[in-house]
């Protein structure tokens, strides 16, 4: 990538781009996948086999998923750096509210918070966050 001032701001090592959220992109090549900020001009050094960009819009200007040999990352989009890991290679995280995930595993959901512990065990069909309810249980849970 050349900025405005043809100056070199990503090498000419990548074969290919794609736009990850509001703020990057990942960029790929033989080595692996890195994340470009381009609102900070920083190719971050935190290397993938894959990121997943097929996420929401609202979830990828924040977080998504990421793999590296056989362990799942849930990542930072504007740094790529790992928040936590998943427990298991299959699961995913679809989508959050404040400090709290919403977590599949085994083709069902539950709650996860920001540093990966479960709050809700995966076993219901659906998650829907009503924010009214949800608020009152952070509350109660902050108050612990």
């Amino acid at each position: 990538m050349i900025d405005s001032l043809n100056t070199t701001v990503v090498p000419f090592e990548f074969d290919s781009y794609e736009r990850l959220s509001d703020r990057s992109f990942v960029l790929k090549n033989y080595k692996g996948v890195q994340i470009f900020n381009a609102y900070l001009g920083i190719l971050f050094n935190h290397s993938y086999d894959k990121v997943d960009i097929s996420k929401p819009n609202y979830v990828l200007n924040k977080v998504t998923t990421a793999s590296k040999g056989q362990r799942k990352y849930v990542i930072d989009t504007n740094t790529g750096y790992e928040v936590f890991q998943l427990p298991n290679y299959d699961d995913d995280i679809t989508s959050y509210y404040k400090d709290l995930f919403v977590y599949k595993s085994h083709g069902k959901y539950g709650l996860m918070d920001y540093k990966g512990r479960i709050i809700i065990e995966p076993k219901f069909d659906k998650v829907t966050i009503n924010e009214p309810e949800l608020a009152k249980y952070i509350k109660r849970i902050d108050s612990l």
